[in-house]
């Protein structure tokens, strides 16, 4: 009888695959062939044979490395007779998925001041307006300006994907989560010093390969304000 490889879910069993079958590196996959009573079939993958048993009508391979591999299987009759060898190509690949930072503009300005007070009187300072004039922009509960996007190119399979915001300047301390940064703003926001604030993202594939995105908010510094004069 002469065995056609199939894979899991794809094809019925009496179809064969396509060539090359394409896999994504890390992936799990059994291949089997059409079972005749009391044969034995024997599995090759690049000349090696497969273990723990090569014996029965199904494979199971876990690709660790990409390129393009050879998968063999023999039947062999319940009279002993040997069938033909037959062979599937198998293109193994690696391609990390699109993940896409936000697209910030050159810079941000620090909140708004609302019924500001100047008091007059000499120098100014920060005192000088009631209610103090705040020195960040905020990041309000919510806001996806930060969110990241993943295209759907590349192998399938889960991220993970961390990140880090090291605020500009000495304080305050910085900031770390998971996943899509709109879900960890608390209801008190989330305040940027003037400066550079560095957001980086770490992005972990199926397979464990990390890649790191990274982008700057860039918080503007205040216009002064002088005396008025008399």
């Amino acid at each position: 009888m002469m065995p056609f490889l199939v894979w899991t879910g794809a094809l019925p069993a009496s179809a064969q695959t396509t060539e090359p079958d394409t896999v994504c590196l890390g992936v799990t996959k059994p291949y089997w062939v059409n079972p005749a009573p009391g044969s034995t079939y024997h599995w090759e993958l690049g000349g090696v044979p497969q273990t723990p048993t090569s014996t029965t009508d199904t494979v199971t391979i876990t690709w660790y490395a990409t390129g393009d591999f050879i998968l063999t299987v023999q039947e062999t009759t319940s009279t002993f007779c040997l069938g033909p060898v037959d062979t599937l190509k198998i293109h193994v690949i690696h391609d990390p998925p699109v993940f896409i930072p936000p697209e910030l503009p050159g810079g941000f300005c620090p909140e708004d001041i609302s019924n500001a007070i100047y008091q007059p009187g000499g120098t100014y300072y920060v005192n000088d307006l009631v209610p103090p004039r705040p020195d960040y922009y905020l990041l309000t509960q919510g806001s996806t300006l930060l969110n990241y996007t993943v295209q759907p190119q590349g192998c399938p399979g889960s991220l993970s994907v961390t990140w880090v915001i090291d605020f500009a300047g000495p304080l305050p301390l910085d900031l770390t989560g998971n996943g899509q940064i709109s879900t960890a703003i608390p209801a008190t926001g989330i305040q940027f010093p003037i400066g550079n604030n560095v957001i980086t993202w770490t992005v972990t594939d199926i397979t464990g390969t990390i890649t790191t995105y990274s982008v700057t908010l860039v918080v503007l510094p205040r216009p002064d304000i002088g005396d008025i004069p008399p």
